[in-house]
């Protein structure tokens, strides 16, 4: 996210401040549940896929402004944890 966010200004690792880890994955982990028991690597790949692509853009959006004003408060916090 260099267009934002300096690299001396980047938060360590963490699934607290990882967009994809945070949001994104708890959303397609949803939405493939839905789908009958998937056992088949290929299958899971193409049902991602899918399910991926109708995620609309401006929920990414949303989930990365939620995202920035968690960076926020770990900068307040002094790059501790928060709730």
């Amino acid at each position: 996210m260099p267009c934002f966010i300096q690299n001396a200004d980047i938060p360590s690792n963490g699934s607290d401040l990882n967009p994809l880890n945070y949001f994104m994955w708890s959303l397609l982990k949803e939405r493939v549940n839905k789908h009958e028991l998937i056992s088949i690597f290929n299958r899971l790949a193409k049902i991602l896929k899918d399910e991926w692509e109708v995620i609309s853009q401006q929920v990414i959006h949303d989930s990365i402004d939620y995202w920035m004003s968690r960076v926020h408060k770990v900068e307040k916090a002094r790059r501790s944890h928060i709730e």
